[in-house]
């Protein structure tokens, strides 16, 4: 009777096994779990099996080299920006940014923006490296507007909170809220972010270590780069320094 149970239990033991189910049998039995291919809204896809339309089609490229981003190194660090288009509209694009650095971590951003754009590296936030400044240009904008990205990477190993390279975005204009455009106050200063026009720049200011950003805004008159805010990082924050 003994040698019977045995042998019965390998049987189904192995039949288990052919049909795959160990897995799911043994493994996904928990309460909440569910097996790794599958969720609540389907099935993973396969390679051969993703639809055509989710393959976005990379419209522009550009590698820009010999950078110094994280500190390290000398300038061994590169950027790649893609433009990808996803639909059969101007508007389904998107902008990605990867970064690669000299120790051989690469780490990625997407922006949802499309459009020219400028790309500017300054010591915005540390004087060993640069910053990353990427300016859009509003698509149709009839005075100029522009978007502005600004990226900090942050080399692996500075500290608890970093055991990694990671790349932090410092400035992103495109956030806004709902029923008005967001302003950064500093101060006595704003800054609305939807009078921004496109020339951003990097600027020495005075009695101080690091550059500051000069962003140019719409002007009441029409007048192109006339009126301008300084922004400058310190103390974790971005400050107000100068405009008019």
């Amino acid at each position: 009777m003994k040698k019977k149970f045995i042998i019965t239990f390998f049987a189904f033991f192995f039949l288990l096994l052919c049909l795959g189910g160990v897995n799911k049998y043994f493994f996904y039995r928990e309460a909440g779990r569910t097996p790794l291919t599958a969720d609540a809204s389907g099935t993973t896809a396969k390679t051969k099996d993703v639809p055509f339309w989710t393959q976005g089609a990379e419209t522009e490229k550009k590698l820009f080299k010999g950078l110094n981003l994280d500190g390290i190194g000398d300038s061994d660090d590169e950027v790649y920006i893609s433009i990808y288009q996803f639909g059969d509209y101007e508007e389904d694009r998107i902008t990605v940014m990867r970064i690669h650095l000299g120790t051989g971590e690469t780490m990625a951003k997407i922006f949802p923006v499309y459009g020219h754009y400028e790309f500017r590296t300054g010591k915005l936030f540390s004087e060993n490296k640069n910053a990353i400044i990427l300016e859009t240009r509003v698509p149709a904008s009839n005075y100029g507007a522009a978007q502005i990205f600004v990226i900090d990477v942050i080399a692996g190993g500075t500290d608890s909170d970093h055991p990694s390279a990671s790349a932090a975005v410092r400035l992103d204009t495109t956030i806004n809220t709902v029923d008005e455009p967001f302003t950064l106050v500093s101060g006595d200063r704003t800054l609305a972010f939807n009078l921004i026009t496109f020339g951003t720049e990097t600027v020495h200011v005075r009695n101080r270590p690091l550059q500051g950003l000069k962003i140019y805004l719409a002007d009441p008159e029409g007048e192109w780069h006339k009126r301008y805010a300084v922004l400058y990082w310190e103390d974790s924050e971005w400050s107000i320094i100068g405009g008019k």
